[in-house]
């Protein structure tokens, strides 16, 4: 890329990412991608079956089962959404991309950033 050659840059947070993530796709994306079974063993007794209450001010709400989210704070949580997002690359064909977290850096140069670039301006 030549520094005079134009450049596309987007850049995506995805709005509650961990929050939905989606156990048994992960524990899948896991298992295609060769994770050892003792290991999809742990994340998913980790993942499934999460249960929970709410208190405020002393006052507790029921047990309630947690269907699908990461838990919040975990290093595991973003880790297992990047992985699960890991095929999105094919998607971004032509595309240089950076994922941290939840978020995406996508950077398209040359005629297909000005391409991309005109088609946004459309919008």
């Amino acid at each position: 890329m030549s520094n005079s050659a134009p450049v596309c840059t987007v850049f995506v947070d995805f709005r509650a990412a961990f929050d939905q993530l989606w156990y048994l796709g992960c524990i899948g994306k896991l298992r295609n991608l060769g994770i050892p079974p003792s290991y999809l063993n742990w994340i998913e007794a980790w993942l499934v079956n999460g249960r929970c209450y709410i208190e405020i001010n002393g006052c507790k709400s029921r047990w309630f089962s947690i269907e699908k989210g990461g838990p919040q704070g975990s290093v595991l949580t973003p880790t297992l959404f990047i992985t699960y997002n890991c095929d999105m690359n094919i998607s971004l064909s032509g595309c240089i991309s950076h994922f941290f977290a939840d978020d995406l850096a996508g950077i398209l140069a040359g005629q297909l950033g000005i391409k991309y670039s005109s088609q946004c301006l459309d919008l």
